[in-house]
């Protein structure tokens, strides 16, 4: 398996991104999904996921978690904020291959719930988005947003791919 690549879309205020950049990465709440989504992932190894693989980035503030992966020039790193829509754009192109590894990203991009706006349009999504043929895709991980509640979901659309 290739790395696959990282995207998220969230509708977000300028002030609360800002606030959301200040706070300390969140504790993810291990009933949240993340046992359906682990037990339904095609990996080569049938790990059992437990509580102690679902965390979150061990750092004083969100921001830090932004400023360490946009360092990583070698992920191809991107963060945009579109003032005129309030969308912020977060991602890397070449993030992971490794479920574990990317368990503390979705902690992390799904912690701006309480802080994003009320829009079901909202999604994050880990997939293969060089490796692939271009119609079909091999995704890792696709959440939407849901009265702004994050939700692993298998239906992926294709305009949320077409988006990303």
């Amino acid at each position: 398996m290739e790395q696959s690549s990282v995207f998220a879309r969230i509708n977000i205020s300028k002030e609360k991104l800002n606030q959301f950049l200040k706070e300390k990465p969140a504790v993810p709440n291990f009933e949240d999904g993340w046992l359906d989504w682990w037990d339904n992932a095609e990996m080569y190894d049938d790990n059992t996921l437990t509580q102690k693989d679902v965390f979150n980035y061990d750092e004083k503030t969100n921001e830090k978690v932004v400023n360490f992966w946009m360092k990583k020039s070698r992920t191809i790193p991107f963060f945009d904020y579109d003032e005129k829509n309030g969308i912020w754009h977060f991602g890397m192109l070449l993030f992971s291959e490794n479920y574990n590894e990317i368990i503390p990203m979705l902690a992390f991009l799904r912690s701006i719930e309480t802080f994003k706006e009320k829009n079901d349009t909202d999604f994050i999504i880990v997939y293969d988005y060089f490796w692939s043929d271009g119609e079909t895709y091999d995704v890792m991980a696709f959440l939407k947003f849901q009265n702004s509640k994050s939700k692993f979901v298998s239906d992926l659309n294709n305009e949320s791919l077409t988006y990303a």
